[in-house]
């Protein structure tokens, strides 16, 4: 079957192949850089070729989210010391009954 295709005609599919293959991941490196998923842009990339690689490095980045804020104590909690701390000695009456 291989046989019966021309030379030319073999050499110019292979080389538009990789040629697709090589766009498809310049578009998977244009998505990282944008924060993007990369097979988001491998797909546009191989499927459209140099216009994909141009939609992944146009594409917005998608939108940060929110940071959770930090607990804050409550005022009422009391900071313990760390471990291989000193703490103050207590100095209260010990209830001997």
């Amino acid at each position: 079957m291989v046989e019966n295709i021309p030379l030319p005609i073999m050499v110019g599919v292979i080389v538009g192949l990789a040629f697709l293959v090589v766009c498809g991941l310049a578009g998977a490196h244009c998505s990282k850089v944008r924060g993007r998923p990369e097979q988001e842009g491998f797909a546009f990339g191989l499927l459209l070729g140099p216009l994909g690689i141009l939609i992944a490095a146009v594409l917005a980045s998608p939108p940060a989210a929110p940071q959770p804020q930090a607990a804050r104590p409550s005022p009422r909690a009391k900071s313990r010391p760390l471990l291989g701390e000193v703490s103050e000695p207590w100095m209260g009456e010990i209830d001997e009954s």
